[in-house]
């Protein structure tokens, strides 16, 4: 597991949201702290910025009107200075989404790569709350950034979600680990969680998060 995280965004969202960048930031911290870790957070800035819109436009489709995320991904794995074997890097985006055969995606982690890639568009979409907006930010960067830290198999939880499919990897209790599917399963999750001091996390989720981060314990 990597030691050190690489948090970028889109151009537009890196100038124009600062607020929601530091929400994910935010929650990338609150699963480092779960860890025992020190959150070692950097970003490249907004040059990175600007190179991560490039691959967005390269794999925009003007039919659809959204990002292929396939494609998206394929660029970012061959450039070094986004996607970074020394660090884990997770990339926001206010991009729509989309993957073969759905509507759209929030976005994918990518274990292996040590890279996330995440779209708020349909938050933003959705709600002009802009504290709204920022809770979900955060909310999914928790979520993504656990799988990002090795919870991903059926096996990692104590009571893993058995629907299979995009369920599968997930954990059943009310849980930042909860799959969602909508904005509005986001919202209700966000909600319900609130914002207690182990991030929305179930007991179980917690103590499992800990021990990928401190395997010898």
């Amino acid at each position: 597991m990597q030691q050190a995280v690489r948090l970028n965004a889109s151009a537009s969202l890196y100038a124009d949201r600062p607020d929601l960048f530091n929400s994910a930031a935010i929650g990338i911290r609150d699963v480092m702290i779960i860890q025992g870790r020190e959150p070692q957070i950097s970003t490249g800035g907004q040059n990175t910025a600007s190179a991560i819109s490039r691959f967005e436009v390269q794999s925009y489709n003007n039919s659809r009107q959204q990002v292929d995320i396939n494609i998206y991904l394929l660029n970012l794995g061959d450039d070094t200075d986004v996607a970074s074997n020394r660090t884990a890097d997770f990339i926001i985006t206010d991009r729509d989404m989309y993957a073969e055969g759905t509507n759209f995606v929030f976005g994918s982690t990518l274990f292996d790569w040590q890279l996330s890639i995440q779209s708020v568009a349909r938050f933003i979409k959705a709600t002009r709350d802009e504290a709204l907006q920022n809770r979900l930010t955060q909310h999914i960067a928790r979520h993504e950034f656990a799988h990002l830290s090795g919870m991903n198999k059926p096996s990692n939880y104590a009571n893993p979600d058995k629907r299979g499919g995009i369920y599968s990897g997930h954990c059943a209790n009310m849980c930042t680990l909860q799959q969602a599917n909508s904005v509005t399963e986001a919202i209700n999750q966000v909600e319900r969680l609130g914002d207690d001091g182990i991030a929305g996390f179930c007991l179980d989720c917690v103590k499992a998060i800990w021990l990928k981060a401190n395997p010898e314990q």
